[in-house]
Order: structure tokens, then sequence, then C-alpha cells
């Protein structure tokens, strides 16, 4: 019975395998990481991600304010620095990397710029 539920499972995720290449569509979306997990406008952020297409220009974004792009190395990773921008909103922002398998987000908080 095991042995059988072992095969099973081996056929379940081959198949799965198969149509995930076959439709061209990677298992995962990448993950992305911001340092620091602080700044104040104006200043400078990395961004690394991981998981991404070979190649894959990736635009990255803060609460929908452009940053920049990124692109992916063979591996499918990036580290690229990017400034935000006094016009993001301080608080708590959302920053995006898109690729081609969806999107990934960290958080980031924006201070204000002083006067």
């Amino acid at each position: 019975m095991f042995k059988r539920a072992i095969k099973v499972l081996a056929v379940v995720g081959a198949l799965a395998l198969i149509l995930a290449v076959l439709t061209g569509c990677p298992a995962v979306a990448g993950e992305i990481t911001v340092s620091p997990s602080a700044v104040v406008q104006g200043g400078a952020i990395d961004v690394s991600g991981t998981g991404f297409a070979a190649d894959e220009s990736v635009p990255i974004a803060a609460d929908g304010a452009t940053l920049g792009t990124a692109t992916a190395d063979a591996d499918g990773a990036f580290t690229v620095t990017l400034l935000v921008p006094a016009t993001v909103d301080a608080g708590s922002v959302t920053v995006t990397a898109t690729g081609a398998a969806g999107e990934a987000t960290a958080t980031l908080t924006v201070t204000a710029a002083s006067k």
C-alpha cells in the first residue's frame, strides 16, 4: 500500500512539472527583501530578489511609484540600489517586484524628510 502511494505521488508530481514546463509557467513567484527596512524620503534602499526567471527584467515599485528596474542573473537573482522618491508618502510602504510568475512584495517604513 505504501509503495503504491509513493508511486502515485511521484506520477502526480512529474505530471505537474511537465504541465508547468509545457505551459511556460514557473512553479513559484520570486521573493524579495529590502535593506534597510526603514528609510527617509529620498534615501537609498537595496532590493534583493531570488526565484525570478534568468535574465528577466524586473520592475520595482513602492506603493505604485516606480523606483527602477533590476535584471535577474542566470540564476534568477538580483540586487539593485534604488532611491525612494520624496513623493512616496511616509509610513508603511509595500515594495513590489513584478516578474513573469507574479509579484513579490516586502514592507518598507518610509519616514518624512526634514524640511
